[in-house]
């Protein structure tokens, strides 16, 4: 958007307002400048839970952080139960602004956001002034990536785990990063994360480990979470049939949202069961074989081969990426995909970049919301998010982009 003749992104994140996503919500509350708490003036029950949402950002949020109170749906006059003066007197209260908006019309959508990125700049500018702010977010950037006390590192390495629901993925990911191991392991929803640093071939090498739900109805999430991917392990349970059988599919996903060049590796977990097994070790290898990738048997439980398959993985991608471009030219080609990533397609350079938090029930219309400031469009029929969403949308403000 463009504000006081500044350029500023407005990177928007729309989170899923139903308890069962909390644990996933709750992470992307780390940086934010800025968070929109949102009822629905037609729900007594979205109002109410205000304060919740006031406590979970006062848990998971930064002191500094700029709230607005938004009271959606203003256009259903005739079904409203919070009026305008309660609201405004609790945002009062607060010590926040509250402004009434209609995702349907689009009417004060716009006067909202820019609310907030006003509010946000005049409290950076304050602080430190542009430049410093620029830094400021840099390194912010830089200390959300790299875990606390880690070392300095030569590459840094996304990395995938892909497969049918049950096979062990969290349990192989909790296995690698932290040497645990529980049976009583949830089934992951929507995306998940651990990051370990190994040392390979006296190099420092980070490795960003994504557990992805294996479930169909989270497939729209975790699908964008193939971009930037520098290695996928596609696991299937030894046990399961099924879980072999689908192989395929996950490959098929590969390529259809991974570049060319990702290395895979092909995990047969629960080896540990060998009486259960019904996948041989012979099947599987001689269908990675056909399929020119790796295959490793391991076992979540027992650690069996969990540290061999991270390394095999970890060895591939940078055998490749030394002889593409060498150390130094794969760090400054990780930034520069890094940067793309943050851009979008054809953007013009930016003064600032603020990350904004939609939080409150579910159906008070975030989703809708956020629809109608970034596309400037609605819809009757949007589902409620699994998880997490965003888009990006670029302002001018003060002069700056």
């Amino acid at each position: 958007i463009e504000l006081d003749g500044k350029t500023i992104k407005l990177q928007v994140w729309d989170t899923a307002g139903q308890e069962r996503f909390r644990t996933i919500t709750n992470s992307y509350y780390r940086g934010a400048h800025g968070i929109m708490i949102v009822f629905d003036v037609t729900g007594m029950d979205s109002y109410n839970n205000v304060g919740k949402w006031e406590a979970q950002i006062r848990d998971h949020a930064t002191e500094k952080v700029k709230k607005l109170l938004i009271g959606n749906k203003s256009d259903l006059a005739d079904k409203r139960v919070v009026t305008y003066q309660t609201a405004k007197a609790y945002a009062d209260q607060q010590q926040m602004p509250y402004i009434e908006v209609s995702a349907k019309d689009g009417s004060q959508v716009e006067q909202a956001f820019m609310t907030l990125a006003s509010a946000i700049k005049s409290d950076t500018d304050t602080d430190t002034g542009p430049q410093e702010q620029e830094d400021s977010q840099k390194q912010d950037q830089k200390q959300a990536e790299k875990p606390k006390n880690s070392d300095e590192y030569d590459y840094l390495f996304k990395l995938l785990l892909v497969g049918d629901s049950e096979v062990g993925k969290s349990c192989l990911l909790l296995r690698f990063a932290d040497d645990t191991y529980t049976e009583n392991y949830i089934s992951t929803i929507g995306v998940d994360f651990k990051i370990r640093t190994i040392e390979l071939d006296g190099k420092t090498i980070k490795l960003q480990v994504w557990d992805t739900a294996g479930q169909e109805r989270f497939r729209t999430i975790t699908n964008s979470y193939y971009r930037g991917a520098h290695g996928i392990m596609i696991v299937f349970d030894v046990t399961g049939m099924d879980s072999y059988n689908n192989v395929g599919k996950w490959e098929a996903q590969i390529r259809d949202h991974a570049t060319e060049k990702v290395k895979k590796l092909l995990i047969g977990n629960k080896s540990d069961l060998a009486d259960k097994r019904v996948v041989t070790y012979q099947t599987a290898k001689a269908y990675a074989d056909q399929q020119q990738m790796p295959y490793i048997e391991v076992s979540a439980k027992d650690g069996s081969q969990v540290e061999q398959a991270f390394m095999t993985l970890a060895s591939a991608i940078k055998s490749d990426t030394d002889t593409d471009t060498g150390p130094q030219e794969q760090e400054d080609s990780q930034k520069q995909d890094q940067k793309q990533a943050e851009k979008p397609k054809n953007s013009d350079e930016y003064d600032y970049l603020f990350k904004l938090l939609l939080v409150g029930d579910s159906e008070v219309g975030k989703s809708c919301l956020l629809l109608r400031f970034a596309d400037d469009t609605y819809t009757e029929n949007y589902i409620s998010t699994i998880g997490v969403d965003f888009k990006i949308r670029t302002i001018e403000l003060d002069g700056k982009t």
